[in-house]
């Protein structure tokens, strides 16, 4: 059942697509730019084992750096963080802040609101205050490096005035300014109380401020450092008062990078700085493009990792936080929502070529699973619209095939259209089946368990109604979430299609599967993982209880 997406969603979609398109023309822009001193950069060139370990240094203070600061302003509203998780979590956000639509901020507020009790407001208040007193060092240590360098003294000193001028005048307004209740304002209204209530939040603290300001400025240095190693690699050296001057500069266009397309924000702040203290801007621009493959490798590397870790690890769920850090409309399943409950994507009527590739090659895995197992009877339990369900009861003839979904509106209308006379829907609960002991041959749950809070229990009840055999599959992660970003889906939740609250890789699930009975049968089709469970003599649900103790989480990636 196709229905026309809503505004809401529209305007997301529209918002991705503009961050994407302007990124692609500022990349365009820069290679442009450089192509024509590509080989001179390139005669040029050359990495030591020395700039790597400079390199090395800058990133790794940075990431230290972020996360002590996400430590201090948790450990300001009385909740503890430790040193471990916070350098994780400055190394996510770091890294992800390289991808557009500040995905390593959203990323952050996601676990500090679901692990640490931080209010979405305080969240974005302490953020936007923090930004402003971060932009304000770098002008300020730009600006006083460029005097002591004796360079461009009319610019420098234009850019401390005015910046200190800025922030004084922010500070002043926030300290005076009594907003209205949120209800009565508009949503840029609201956005621009946050930021002045989180100033002046940071500024009437001693502690946050002393504490920031020590930080920022370990932060800024190990800019400065990566800075540094990427302009020695091109031939070009600079001072350290140089770099630092290029990454204060470069930090304050940087913060620019929320706004669609700001990628070249950063890049356009390091050739302008270049070319004040004396060099070529297309070396400059060569630098910053080094310093963006440097952070791109440890995005990779390091950011991709230690985002599954922190997001798992906390047991922090993106769908879940999603509610409480975006206006998505109305909660999946109630009354507005345009699909059936448990449907956010149309994936059977879908006219994208790629999906249907993708599809077509799903259905098939399952089919050749499905006949494997040769049922004479089956339960599909979160049958959805029932349209594999369907086609199961035709293939089966006179075999009685029951799908089952929770209570819903549309779902009965769409069963109502799928007629069989062996095919029956039935509204209940995936938890607490209401069928004898080895009922079925076969019972299947096709993308059903990773909407599960508690996917062993349930899968527990379907190996008792099931006389030989089960059949199931889950997205594959990460790379379920990877596709989903590549299409520019779902951004603000890392490409977590809402609702998803268990993430298995293919091994974990096979592992996660075989506590029920012996695997029989594996299948991969992109981006998907299915397998086909053979149960023994032996109930499954004794053999489950034995090798994982009940109250144990799901394994997760």
């Amino acid at each position: 059942m196709t229905t026309p997406a809503s505004p809401t969603a529209s305007r997301r979609r529209l918002l991705v697509a503009l961050q994407w398109a302007l990124t692609a023309l500022t990349v365009g822009v820069i290679v442009w730019y450089l192509a024509p001193n590509l080989g001179d950069i390139a005669a040029v060139s050359r990495v030591t084992p020395g700039l790597l370990l400079v390199a090395s240094a800058g990133l790794a203070l940075q990431f230290l750096a972020n996360g002590m600061v996400f430590r201090l302003l948790v450990e300001h509203f009385g909740k503890p963080m430790r040193l471990g998780h916070a350098i994780l979590i400055g190394l996510m956000d770091s890294t992800l802040n390289y991808l557009p639509m500040k995905a390593g901020t959203v990323a952050t507020g996601f676990v500090l609101v679901r692990q640490y009790g931080i209010q979405v407001g305080d969240f974005a208040a302490i953020v936007a205050g923090a930004t402003v007193l971060n932009v304000w060092l770098a002008a300020l240590v730009s600006g006083i490096c460029l005097l002591l360098l004796g360079i461009q003294s009319s610019i420098a000193l234009s850019v401390i005035v005015v910046s200190t001028l800025l922030v004084a005048t922010l500070m002043t307004w926030g300290r005076m300014h009594k907003p209205r209740a949120a209800d009565e304002l508009s949503r840029v209204r609201r956005g621009i109380t946050h930021m002045v209530s989180g100033m002046a939040l940071i500024f009437q603290s001693p502690r946050l401020v002393g504490g920031l300001t020590a930080l920022n400025l370990v932060r800024l240095s190990a800019v400065a450092l990566v800075l540094y190693a990427s302009f020695a690699a091109i031939s070009h050296g600079v001072s350290g008062l140089e770099a630092l001057a290029i990454a204060g500069l470069a930090f304050v266009l940087g913060r620019l990078s929320i706004l669609p397309g700001g990628l070249g924000f950063k890049e356009a702040g390091i050739a302008g700085t270049a070319v004040l203290i004396g060099v070529p801007a297309v070396y400059g621009l060569a630098a910053a493009v080094i310093d963006r493959g440097v952070m791109a490798a440890a995005l990779v590397v390091l950011g991709i990792p230690a985002t599954i870790w922190v997001l798992t690890r906390s047991h922090t769920t993106l769908a879940g936080a999603t509610a409480g850090l975006e206006e998505a409309g109305p909660v999946h399943g109630e009354p507005g929502d345009a699909h059936p409950i448990g449907n956010y994507y149309d994936k059977y009527n879908t006219r994208n070529p790629v999906s249907r590739y993708l599809m077509n090659r799903f259905r098939a895995d399952l089919g050749a699973l499905w006949a494997e197992a040769s049922p004479r009877s089956q339960l599909d339990v979160g049958c959805g619209e029932g349209v594999i369900t369907c086609d199961w009861a035709a293939s089966l003839g006179e075999g009685r095939v029951v799908g089952l979904d929770q209570e819903d509106a549309r779902l009965r209308a769409e069963w109502a259209s799928r007629h069989r006379p062996n095919l029956e829907f039935v509204s209940g609960d995936a938890a607490t089946l209401g069928f004898a002991d080895g009922e079925f041959d076969l019972v299947s749950a096709i993308e059903v368990l990773e909407h599960l809070p508690d996917p062993r229990t349930a899968l527990s009840d379907m190996a008792r109604v099931a006389g030989c055999y089960l059949l199931l599959s889950v997205p594959r992660e990460p790379i379920w979430r990877a596709l989903n970003m590549v299409r520019g889906a779902h951004w603000r939740t890392l490409g977590n299609t809402p609702g998803h609250i268990q993430h298995w890789s293919r091994r974990e699930f096979v592992r996660f599967a075989s506590s029920f009975g012996e695997v029989v049968g594996i299948r991969s089709p992109l981006p998907w993982t299915i397998v086909l469970v053979r149960l023994g003599s032996e109930p499954a649900v004794v053999r489950a209880v034995e090798l994982h103790a009940p109250d144990a989480p799901p394994d997760v990636l």
